[in-house]
């Protein structure tokens, strides 16, 4: 009973002397209790803000309308541009930022599409044809013989030009152009069968149904709990990268830093058993980690008023769990790393990439196969999508226990690693 009640006392003084190390430390306390706020801002900032990041309002189109330029129509030159007005209407009415341009033109003549373009002056441009009314408005005529004629149905073609040089950006600005000329067209389709219809109900219906023989329609399905936005899904997401951080930055100095200071030879020899330093340095990561989460989602909270399913019980047992996936790595980096500086490099070669494999900055299924097979290896993947069910889908530990499972087999597994190249580092002092 002595030797616990002698344990116990020692692990919370080398946790305390560890916690007091970590204040005096200025970039320490910037990465474990700043950097996820910082983070959080910025993501929040950028993709958490009103649309969801996605608003069109951020994409400036040119549009160069030839319709109302003269054309021949069956011979004749016309100039009708009623309908190429109509569409650029239609695309303001969509809160694109529109800018008029009078011509394509090159990249080395100033004031045309692809100058701009180039310049990236616009994200994109479309353009509208010369007969673009004539062809919607059925005005070409085919001869058929006996001086007699009928109408001639030509598809005008609307250009959309985008900058290959962004591919992501450039996906993104084409489908939201084509969603806008598939919307003008369908609308001004459901029109015409409307006047051709001669007042024949089922006329009408056969021809709709020739227009769109599939309709799709999309919803959204009733399995969250709190009103779904942005930011509420990605506060909770991005929890695994503050597990990250927080555990491995702390972890993988801590040796290297005690070894370094020579403070870890006078632990040493003093009566002081390895276990209660082991012991202690993870109950300080675990408290470090605990308050770099809470921060975050305080964050989430205050600033961006985020409405979540709080199962703090579930919460914690998650976080303890994946606790010692972190630290688990953050000692073998410690043991193996010559010095603190050493150990700092090696820590964030290994956090930085892994962090973009936790689904906190972009969906997995955006990933190659590969990249999802390691994604959802990991145990800070596994951990930021348990705590979404249960924070935005109100699901509860027993719904998310294979991944508890999982969490917590591999932390298990890396502890283990971690704890015997920690006592192999102490034999070698």
């Amino acid at each position: 009973m002595k030797d616990v009640r002698l344990f116990l006392i020692q692990t919370f003084h080398y946790s305390k002397k560890s916690f007091k190390r970590l204040t005096r430390n200025r970039g320490a306390m910037f990465f474990v209790f700043l950097f996820p706020v910082v983070m959080l801002l910025l993501l929040g900032w950028v993709f958490g803000g009103e649309g969801g990041g996605s608003s069109v309002g951020n994409i400036a189109v040119g549009v160069v309308n030839l319709d109302g330029q003269p054309t021949l129509v069956n011979g004749t030159e016309v100039t009708n541009g009623t309908l190429g007005d109509l569409l650029v209407d239609v695309l303001k009415s969509t809160n694109f930022t529109t800018v008029r341009v009078s011509a394509v033109g090159n990249t080395e003549t100033n004031s045309t599409a692809m100058y701009l373009l180039s310049h990236r002056e616009i994200d994109a441009f479309l353009v509208i044809p010369e007969n673009f009314t004539e062809c919607l408005s059925l005005q070409y005529r085919l001869d058929v013989g006996d001086g007699s004629t009928v109408p001639l149905p030509i598809s005008p073609v609307v250009r959309i030009v985008v900058d290959p040089t962004d591919p992501v950006a450039s996906q993104v600005v084409k489908q939201a152009l084509l969603g806008v000329v598939d919307g003008f067209s369908e609308e001004y389709q459901d029109r015409i069968i409307d006047m051709n219809s001669t007042g024949d109900p089922v006329q009408a219906a056969y021809m709709q149904f020739l227009a769109h023989p599939v309709r799709a329609t999309t919803e959204d399905a009733d399995i969250a709990v709190v009103q779904l936005s942005w930011i509420n899904f990605m506060v909770p997401g991005t929890l695994g990268i503050v597990i990250l951080w927080a555990g491995l930055s702390n972890s993988a100095r801590s040796l290297a830093q005690e070894r370094e200071r020579g403070t870890l030879n006078r632990l040493m020899v003093a009566p002081v058993s390895p276990a209660a330093l082991l012991v202690g340095e993870y109950l300080y990561t675990l408290v470090v980690i605990l308050l770099s989460a809470a921060l975050a989602l305080a964050t989430g909270v205050v600033v961006f008023d985020v409405s979540l399913n709080w199962d703090l019980v579930a919460l914690l047992v998650l976080t303890v769990l994946v606790s010692m996936s972190a630290v688990g790595p953050g000692l073998i980096i410690t043991s193996l790393a010559k010095n603190a500086e050493a150990a700092g490099s090696i820590q964030t070669v290994v956090a930085i990439p892994l962090q973009f494999f936790t689904g906190g900055f972009f969906p997995l299924f955006m990933l190659p196969p590969a990249g999802q097979a390691f994604a959802l290896a990991l145990p800070y993947t596994q951990y930021s999508m348990a705590v979404t069910d249960i924070m935005v889908r109100g699901l509860g530990l027993a719904d998310v226990g294979p991944a508890m499972v999982y969490i917590t087999v591999v932390g298990v597994v890396l502890m283990v690693v971690g704890v015997i190249t920690y006592y192999r580092a102490l034999r070698r002092i």
